[in-house]
């Protein structure tokens, strides 16, 4: 059978297009993993140690990681998450420098059972060294929904507050932070919540660590990913991280 190079490529796409449309998603990501690691083999340790650089990934699997200061509160790595396991007002826990400027931080938040009607629960940015001053993003589970605020001396100066939507105990959400400059992004689920700046002069808080908050609640904290031109490689042999994580995507999946 004779065919022109335009049916050639023709009958090449359609025979792509099949073998994949009955591919399961197991097969599927494990294509991906495997064509993957080929062509990391393909490039210079230098230029992917320097794609490694600027992400810090935490999964909690085993142990408290090192680097990690509790300020109020009881925290643990639990269920291979990190939780907080009292009912004390404001608990945090604390990460990172304080010189990071821009980055962007994203974590799932899986919603305690607390005895305060609120159970709020979020994530601290471009704070000092113990939590004092710095950026809250939280959730609740009360009318107030979502809330962004300046967080001054443990006091709040709210930016946008009673976001929608309304947490619920007991569910995951995915919790994501933009700051660069003085404009923030927001994000719930990937769906963007509120975006904006802060026009307070002098600058407040231009740089500072990550941190974890929550409010008479017992929430947990699982798969946090910080990324910016400050932000170190994760601990640990770069492939053999990205190994366990792919590893834990395809598991979710079987």
């Amino acid at each position: 059978m004779k065919l022109t190079n335009k049916e050639l490529n023709e009958l090449k796409y359609h025979y792509v297009d099949r073998v994949v449309d009955n591919m399961s998603t197991k097969d599927l990501v494990q294509y991906v993993f495997d064509d993957m690691l080929r062509h990391i083999e393909t490039i210079p340790e230098v230029e992917f140690l320097e794609d490694c650089q600027d992400y810090w990934e935490e999964h909690f699997d085993d142990r408290m990681p090192k680097g990690w200061e509790s300020i109020v509160g009881k925290w643990k790595v639990n269920k291979k998450a990190l939780t907080q396991t009292t009912n004390e007002s404001y608990c945090k826990i604390m990460f990172g420098d304080v010189a990071w400027k821009d980055y962007s931080v994203a974590v799932d938040i899986t919603v305690g059972e607390g005895q305060h009607p609120c159970n709020c629960v979020g994530l601290l940015i471009r704070a000092d060294k113990e939590g004092v001053n710095g950026y809250r993003f939280w959730i609740r589970t009360d009318n107030h929904q979502a809330q962004v605020s300046r967080w001054v001396n443990n006091k709040f100066v709210h930016l946008k507050t009673t976001i929608p939507p309304q947490a619920e105990s007991g569910k995951t959400y995915r919790m994501k932070v933009i700051a660069k400059g003085k404009k923030f992004l927001f994000f719930l689920d990937d769906k963007l919540l509120w975006e904006g700046e802060d026009k307070a002069e002098p600058k407040f808080q231009p740089s500072g660590r990550i941190g974890f908050i929550c409010h008479e609640t017992d929430p947990y904290f699982d798969n946090l990913v910080i990324e910016g031109d400050q932000i170190p490689a994760f601990p640990v042999k770069p492939l053999g991280k990205l190994s366990i994580s792919w590893s834990e995507i395809k598991s979710s999946i079987e």
